[in-house]
């Protein structure tokens, strides 16, 4: 089993395989004392398929969505898992929270491939799914000043506003970044 990604959860670094978990932490000094230890039988699809939410780590793997050190949330949408087929392509799936809306989307293809196309949304208070698709492929995608911004391609950026889903005629933003990195 190899490593598919690494996730901070409060005091230690989540390691995930495919198929397994573990809590790294240590007392004092890292390179000494440091301690992997397996916490689930279930995994992670990639470095992007986890985000925090209300303290919780939620994670996606090829059974559904768990939180780190917690139940399965995903039992609701089991028929989904079991229906569909992701796609054998899954490097491109990603997660984002949006907090003023107060829901986690888990962006998948199933049968498609290239960047994903449709959203697993989970709300966490009310424990309810609802999934939908996107016109476009996102690659990415992060909440910041309340709103939702995702990277398409031909490099667009599309701005989910809080009255309303991805709006794709008129969202492009337009503009030079101030700053950025090579990442």
């Amino acid at each position: 089993d190899k490593i598919t990604g690494l996730a901070p959860n409060n005091s230690e670094l989540i390691v995930g395989q495919r198929r397994h978990l573990y809590a790294v932490s240590y007392y004092r000094q890292p390179d000494i004392d440091a301690q992997p230890n397996l916490i689930a039988n279930r995994g992670m699809l990639n470095n992007r398929c986890w985000v925090r939410y209300d303290n919780e780590l939620y994670i996606m793997d090829y059974a559904g969505v768990h939180i780190a050190r917690g139940p399965d949330v995903s039992e609701s949408v089991g028929d989904l898992w079991r229906d569909e087929a992701f796609s054998a392509t899954n490097t491109y799936f990603f997660a984002t929270a949006n907090r003023g809306r107060q829901f986690i989307r888990f962006h998948v293809n199933f049968t498609e491939t290239g960047l994903p196309k449709r959203w697993l949304e989970v709300r966490p208070q009310s424990k309810s799914w609802t999934t939908g698709s996107y016109a476009t492929g996102l690659g990415a995608g992060t909440y910041a000043s309340n709103r939702t911004y995702y990277g398409s391609i031909n490099r667009r950026l599309l701005l989910e506003t809080p009255g309303s889903f991805l709006d794709h005629g008129n969202a492009g933003l337009r503009g030079s970044p101030t700053s950025s990195t090579s990442t």
